[in-house]
């Protein structure tokens, strides 16, 4: 007995002294060098590994080397200046070798895309099998998306419509296929929360980083609301930078915007703290006649406050509060006699009506959202809770004349809990 307990206790010094080198075997670095096209090293160009805060510059032999890394797998982006940013996939199994990038000076050419919706994993858009559209910071900049009723221009055989009046909800058509109330059959997500109900939609939008579309069946993946697809919408990360933009726009209907992001952290390299916001105002162009108010204007306040927490290399936290309040007055109708012939219609005025009712319509929609991903050598591991608060409010007409024969006075709360393992 006595001798099988000296033996036991060996066998833990064994397994004290293997158990560093085990863990040791585990972390792998990444060194590289970046060149431009004339093969000149590039002194000071950004490398990032995404979706943590691992990253370095490079001297001025164009050399870099990031160290200390225990996934599997990672995606390097390389950036400078001036120049083509270049993403690439790199795995443990090729840790022993030198990466080499070559950047290229800003041109046409288009940028290599990375989503992470069409599998449910990060990955480039160019080796996806889903048939999805992708566009990140810089286009949706330029094509001035501010809302999801403009998102027509993105991907083929996919529309999105206003309501036409008050802004309330948007109709999404993919493939043929339509929303005409608010249960979507297009699934919409931002930051990869759902939003399950039409009238939750935000109507504005803002400080995005990337809008993915994937047109056709998601159900596998996505499950409710998914059947002619998906939007999936991503909003800009906190960052380790004190940084922050703001944005004025005037129109006609005297349409006012204002919007603003500032990002800053709270502790260096662990707690990143970035707000955002969208207030648009405009008045109406239809004449209600009957009290002398503008009806169809619209006021739209959109705010979006989110903390990352960064507990290790392998644990990020996410914390997201988000609040929109739509408000306008109701829908419009212009009535006509029966006996009123086309040259009548023709010659009445469209943009004037003529009934008692003040129609108004107010929603608010909060939004409160926890991401935990906790990243493993082999695989990872993402939570996402969220609760969602709908309340609507309005006033509506139904026989559009000065007299009080109908008009319906309807308030409308939804809730909706969800909570998701990947």
């Amino acid at each position: 007995m006595k001798t099988k307990k000296i033996r036991s206790k060996h066998y833990l010094w064994y397994l004290l002294i293997l158990c560093p080198c085990f863990l040791h075997a585990q972390i792998w670095n990444i060194k590289g060098k970046v060149l431009d096209e004339d093969n000149t090293p590039v002194n000071g160009a950004t490398i990032t590994l995404i979706g943590t805060t691992k990253g370095a510059y490079t001297n001025e032999k164009g050399e870099f080397t990031i160290e200390n890394l225990n996934a599997n797998t990672y995606f390097i982006k390389v950036s400078y200046m001036g120049y083509q940013s270049v993403t690439q996939e790199i795995l443990r199994k090729e840790s022993n070798r030198v990466f080499n990038f070559t950047l290229s000076q800003t041109s046409n050419k288009l940028e290599e895309v990375l989503i992470s919706s069409a599998n449910r994993r990060l990955e480039k858009l160019q080796k996806t099998a889903a048939s999805i559209s992708a566009i990140d910071a810089k286009e949706i900049a330029h094509l001035q998306i501010k809302q999801i009723s403009e998102l027509n221009s993105i991907a083929p055989n996919f529309r999105t419509y206003d309501d036409g009046a008050t802004g309330g909800y948007t109709q999404i058509s993919s493939r043929g296929l339509t929303t005409i109330d608010n249960k979507p059959i297009v699934g919409v997500y931002i930051d990869d929360i759902p939003y399950f109900n039409g009238f939750s939609f935000p109507l504005a939008l803002q400080d995005l980083e990337s809008i993915e579309i994937l047109r056709g069946p998601q159900g596998t993946l996505y499950g409710r609301n998914s059947l002619a697809g998906v939007i999936n919408i991503n909003t800009k990360e906190p960052k380790n930078e004190l940084s922050g933009n703001v944005t004025l726009g005037h129109g006609n209907l005297d349409a006012k915007e204002f919007s603003f992001a500032f990002n800053t952290p709270l502790i260096k390299n662990k707690l990143f703290f970035r707000a955002s916001t969208d207030i648009i105002d405009r008045d109406g162009f239809v004449n209600n006649t009957f009290n002398g108010k503008n009806l169809l204007d619209r006021k739209v306040v959109d705010a979006n406050f989110r903390i990352r927490f960064l507990a290790s290399d392998n644990l990020k936290l996410n914390l997201q509060y988000n609040v929109q309040r739509k408000s306008s007055s109701g829908h419009v109708l212009t009535i006509e006699s029966p006996d009123a012939s086309l040259q009548d219609i023709i010659n009445s005025n469209p943009f004037e009506v003529n009934f008692d009712t003040d129609v108004f319509t107010e929603i608010v929609n909060e939004n409160f959202a926890l991401s935990i991903k906790y990243r493993l050598p082999s695989f990872t591991i993402h939570s996402v809770f969220s609760y969602q608060d709908n309340d609507s409010n309005r006033l509506n007409e139904f026989d559009f004349t000065p007299l009080d024969i109908q008009s319906n006075d309807s308030q409308a709360k939804f809730h909706n809990f969800s909570q998701e393992l990947r």
